[in-house]
């Protein structure tokens, strides 16, 4: 009783610092200076006050209520068995993970932190997850670098505001190799099939190894099985006549770049030798369109772009960070995560003002903020590109659809060899593309930039629970997860970047490491309890999460009218329904009331 009311004591603590961070620097005048002039001198001064308050204030509040030595509980882990450092990579971990992106390291690093075994499985020959395979032109992330980063890891040398995929991918790499953790990762090895087996209260997990042009079967059995392999891994491609096999040139997906550099990035100009001088359609105008467009129209002889449904596009000011500010963020750590807190706020804020579905403040900031780069770079309607403004302005709620960040792509768009086009495709052709209207536009290369098969959460695993559940059929069409993580039936199954957990707003770098920090609570207290293997979320515990998730989704733009790769039909099973302020809240503590238990002795307590 007494650890549990300090647990709550030191979160509240932890929250005030937020929150005082939060408040102290919530001028909008400051942000809009800030964001759009680049002066960061006032606001950071605030910033910068306001951490060192709210810091000592936390930390009278441990000092003054917590007793001497409980400021850190001590860990147990499961054994000398189960050591980290000294198994690396096994077919018989504690825990094995899905996936090596941002929440397989992340899990990995907490994991290590909590000295348990753990094996990564990776079905690409390289790390890094969603950044090392996408290598196109232009690859970059639309998340200030600030918020793309672990709290835990921050990295004092980002060059610039928003960074692209070298640096993103420089900066998973060092973590790898500086936490040892490449020795716990297996590549080329794809997980099809993972069932818990109930007598043991563990997890067979079947994998597909690739060994040269050999294709090995591979078996790991854990007592924990978390996914890591997000919402945006496989590509998905229109399902239309002609598509597979009639084009005559090079057509691919943007996450399938055929070429790349020796360094498996996309900083080399080689990248661009497959569109250069040719004719080129790209299908699609969504975040990745918006990257790839204006470097291949630099290049290529004819350009034609088929959109769907535009995008507002808010001007990004990729501001490059000099030496001098990189020094100060090395040497003042507190100046960089002040930085950090600045972008989480803004973001907060903006969240606050505009998800409201049909509010005020999101019409005034859909005709302001995200209607503004339209006016800036093309003019009046009225003017010489009226046709095309009429084309790029969309017609549904702000906030309805995913926010696109860029300052070059109206400009691409107003090139003489490029032409945008709104019919649908309707077939592909041994020469090109139709589109609804019966044109052809002809292409030597298509490029499909037509995103990830999302809503097929987990997609292809097959997934067995208790006796023999599948986890796709219980599904259904409605992919859903107690706060994401954890569904019931499942044991001991902990899914990053699940169901309702993806962000219009935010890094969903801080829901990872939240949600890796929430396993590792579950983790700890099976640990920690006797006569207990393995716990699921309870059935009604779940249903009453789902019920408020619905009806908090309902209240904001993004259940309006609008085509978005968020839904299913009516659904939003992807987006999440509050702030990265209230979901660090809501699993801040592991609450094992809401669990049923499980042992090998008993199979199940609840």
């Amino acid at each position: 009783m007494a650890g549990d009311l300090l647990t709550r004591l030191i979160a509240f603590s932890e929250l005030l610092t937020l929150a005082g961070v939060y408040f102290s620097s919530a001028s909008p005048i400051v942000l809009v200076w800030q964001y759009y002039a680049g002066n960061e001198l006032i606001s950071y001064t605030f910033l910068y006050l306001g951490t060192i308050c709210c810091c000592l204030l936390s930390w009278l509040l441990y000092t003054s209520y917590c007793p001497a030595g409980l400021l850190v509980s001590p860990v147990k882990g499961p054994g000398p068995s189960h050591d980290s450092t000294t198994t690396n990579a096994q077919e018989n971990p504690h825990v094995v993970i899905v996936g090596t992106g941002f929440g397989g390291l992340c899990m990995a690093l907490k994991l290590k932190a909590l000295g348990v075994s753990f094996t990564i499985t990776e079905k690409e020959s390289k790390i890094g997850g969603t950044w090392a395979v996408n290598t196109y032109p232009g690859a970059a992330c639309d998340v200030p670098s600030a918020l793309y980063s672990f709290s835990f890891a921050p990295n004092a040398e980002w060059d610039r505001r928003w960074s692209d995929q070298p640096a993103i991918l420089k900066y998973i790499d060092g973590l790898y190799r500086d936490n040892n953790i490449l020795p716990h990762v297996v590549c080329n090895t794809e997980v099809t099939r993972a069932t818990w087996v109930e007598k043991e209260c563990t997890w067979k997990i079947e994998c597909e190894r690739r060994v040269g042009g050999e294709i090995e079967k591979v078996i790991f059995r854990a007592k924990w099985f978390i996914t890591a392999t997000g919402q945006l891994s496989y590509p998905l491609v229109p399902n239309v006549k002609g598509v597979k096999d009639t084009f005559t040139g090079e057509s691919f997906h943007s996450a399938r770049w055929p070429t790349e550099s020796n360094d498996g990035t996309c900083s080399s100009p080689a990248q661009l030798d497959v569109v250069k001088n040719k004719k080129v359609v790209v299908v699609g105008a969504g975040a990745c369109a918006i990257q790839i467009v204006p470097e291949v129209a630099k290049v290529a002889s004819h350009l034609t772009v088929i959109q769907r449904t535009p995008s507002y596009i808010v001007w990004k000011h990729n501001q490059t960070y000099s030496s001098f500010r990189r020094m100060c963020y090395r040497y003042l750590p507190l100046y960089l995560k002040a930085h950090r807190y600045s972008f989480w706020m803004f973001a907060e804020l903006l969240y606050q003002a505009a998800s409201k579905r049909d509010s005020f403040l999101n019409a005034f900031l859909g005709k302001t903020v995200g209607l503004s780069q339209v006016r800036t770079q093309m003019g009046d309607k009225e003017g010489p590109n009226s046709d095309l403004i009429r084309k790029v302005e969309p017609d549904y709620q702000f906030y309805c659809k995913r926010t696109l960040f860029s300052s070059d792509w109206y400009p691409a768009l107003m090139r003489d060899n490029v032409a945008l086009v709104t019919d649908s495709m309707t077939e592909v052709v041994a020469d090109g593309v139709v589109t609804s209207d019966g044109t052809t536009h002809t292409a030597d290369t298509i490029i499909y930039c037509t995103g990830f098969r999302a809503t097929n959460v987990l997609f292809p695993m097959i997934i067995h629970g208790i006796g023999g559940l599948v986890l796709n059929a219980v599904w259904g069409k409605r992919p859903r997860a107690y706060l994401g993580i954890f569904m019931n039936d499942f044991p001991n199954m902990g899914i990053l970047y699940g169901p309702n957990t993806n962000l219009g707003h935010s890094s969903i770098i801080q829901m990872l490491e939240t949600q890796a920090e929430y396993i590792c609570q579950a983790i700890k207290y099976v640990w920690e309890t006797d006569n207990v293997d393995a716990v699921a979320v309870k059935e009604d515990v779940l249903r009453a999460h789902i019920e408020t998730v619905d009806a908090e989704m309902n209240k904001l733009a993004f259940a309006a009218d609008c085509n978005s790769w968020y839904k299913i039909g009516g659904n939003n099973p992807l987006q999440c329904s509050t702030s990265t302020l209230w979901y660090w809240l809501r699993t801040r503590l592991f609450q094992a009331e809401d669990y049923d238990v499980y042992s090998v002795e008993n199979k199940k307590r609840i």
